[in-house]
């Protein structure tokens, strides 16, 4: 059974594909939650349904997802009777996973060197964020005039199982205010589209506040298709 909320946040009955023991009480346990693997970035969590007995969720950051592989991870600590009964949870067995929620890490173009620190629950999102970094998967363009900075876009890739092709995330538009209706935003989503285009994907999609009538305006004229229930937006390239 899957449900959505705004089309970003997914409500998923997961199955338990590995749950590893490590020292001083700490597990990592990877589920099968592939809507919530699509949409996952690093800075978000799900909330975890432990045990049928115990109906307050868990809140995990996801430290891996993998798109095509459908799965996210988490770390957690046995800390409390819910996380010692979801440390109980066997391979094959499934369990209610909402996410993922919380707003991601966004890198700043002008700042390209990044420093990571975390510590305690703050290291898993450290994790997912390092290895993206280093596998170079999120991919940004930049509107620079007379060496100003005038925007960013900042694309992340996903999958869709059903067409079995890549599909970019546009994460982030962002016109700085000096520059807006300029045509800053509209060359950026262009940009985007032929870098779609250029990777052989099927499309691009972005998730935008009903109430952002400024932001949907630009989209719907740029060809993005507003999804009827969630203001969710799609272009097929």
């Amino acid at each position: 059974m899957t449900s959505s909320a705004r089309g970003t946040i997914f409500l998923e009955s997961a199955r338990v594909v590995s749950q590893q023991a490590h020292d001083a009480q700490q597990f990592v346990l990877r589920v099968a939650a592939p809507r919530c693997a699509a949409h996952a970035e690093p800075g978000s969590f799900a909330h975890v349904t432990c045990d049928a007995a115990i109906p307050m969720r868990r809140p995990l950051s996801i430290m891996r997802a993998d798109a095509r592989g459908g799965w996210i991870e988490m770390l957690y600590k046995t800390l409390g009777p819910g996380l010692h009964a979801l440390a109980r949870r066997k391979v094959g067995e499934e369990l209610s996973v909402l996410g993922p929620i919380g707003r991601p890490f966004v890198p700043h173009p002008e700042r390209p060197r990044t420093l990571l620190l975390g510590g305690g629950v703050g290291i898993p999102p450290m994790v997912f964020l390092a290895e993206r970094l280093r596998r170079h998967e999120s991919v940004i363009f930049v509107a620079i005039a007379d060496d100003v900075t005038l925007g960013f876009t900042q694309l992340y890739p996903s999958f869709s199982s059903v067409s079995v092709r890549r599909l970019w995330i546009l994460n982030d538009l962002f016109v700085s205010p000096a520059a807006r209706r300029g045509g800053v935003g509209r060359r950026l989503l262009e940009r985007a589209r032929e870098w779609a285009v250029e990777t052989e994907a099927k499309g691009l999609t972005l998730t935008t506040a009903v109430t952002n009538s400024a932001a949907r305006s630009l989209y719907e004229s740029c060809g993005w298709r507003r999804d009827d229930e969630f203001a969710h937006y799609q272009l097929l390239v």
